[in-house]
């Protein structure tokens, strides 16, 4: 399939998520998120900055929660990738520092403040 093809199907399956019919509000809405999950984060996105229809205002906002969520979740993982990625640094660092003052002190005992 080219990405053409693939675009619409997404935007198809979103519209038609968007006509799902349900016992209870909850229903439609836990229908609603499932979809907008399933979908990918840029095919979400042009779906919700596309014109709407006329009943579909709930669904469509629903979706924009989810989206909200999986950008904060997104956001949080990213965010928590560079404080490890901070940490290791800090680590490595202080292991190379040591070995280089170990190595030196031995070697050059004489460079030492406490020699």
């Amino acid at each position: 399939m080219s990405s053409d093809e693939n675009e619409q199907s997404w935007q198809e399956h979103l519209m038609l998520a968007c006509t799902a019919m349900a016992d209870t509000r909850d229903q439609e809405e836990e229908i609603f998120r499932q979809e907008a999950n399933k979908a990918p984060l840029g095919e979400l996105r042009i779906f919700l900055a596309s014109p709407g229809g006329k009943y579909d205002g709930h669904a469509r906002a629903v979706m924009g929660e989810v989206l909200r969520q999986r950008e904060v979740d997104i956001a949080r993982r990213e965010s928590l990738k560079n404080e490890r990625r901070k940490f290791y640094l800090k680590v490595l660092g202080g292991i190379v520092v040591s070995t280089v003052v170990g190595v030196g002190g031995y070697y050059f005992p004489e460079i030492l403040p406490w020699n």
